[in-house]
């Protein structure tokens, strides 16, 4: 089913008119299904391969002229499941983050993770979280609230 989807982003790729950096192939193989990492320089912004979610090797590439213009396009979607920001300068990532409406954003490297930090998305891609150490554990605990009045008071 995801190979289909993804697949979905690729024949995307003629009608529309995009100009491929690298890749655009899918191939069904006996062991498996594979769709060779693709790039996608310059799609539109209201393009699917821009504002869905593909789960697949499929990138699109894009430029920005100023930080509250990178900021507002990378927040125009339905999905806020992660994001990377690259940067020499910290302090500018750092800012940059902060603004970002996704679960996990990233500095100079993408999907890292670890059980002690939470993970889960913003918008449609997700509400809550796991992982968070003891919090993420909580969440497949049955919670129970108790409420107890001392009769004697």
């Amino acid at each position: 089913m995801q190979y289909e989807k993804v697949k979905g982003f690729l024949e995307d790729i003629n009608p529309s008119s995009w100009h491929v950096a690298v890749g655009a192939r899918a191939t069904r193989r006996t062991l498996g299904y594979f769709i060779e990492p693709t790039i996608i320089d310059q799609p539109p912004d209201n393009s699917r391969i821009v504002t869905d979610e593909p789960f697949g090797p499929t990138v699109p590439l894009m430029t920005w002229r100023s930080e509250e213009d990178v900021i507002k396009r990378a927040n125009n979607t339905k999905m806020g499941l992660g994001a990377s920001v690259w940067s020499s300068d910290l302090g500018e990532a750092t800012r940059i983050t902060r603004q970002l409406e996704a679960g996990s954003v990233w500095i100079n490297t993408h999907q890292e993770g670890s059980p002690l930090a939470p993970f889960g998305g913003h918008k449609e891609s997700g509400v809550g979280f796991e992982w968070g150490g003891i919090d993420g554990l909580k969440s497949y605990c049955n919670v129970q609230a108790l409420f107890i009045r001392d009769s004697a008071q």
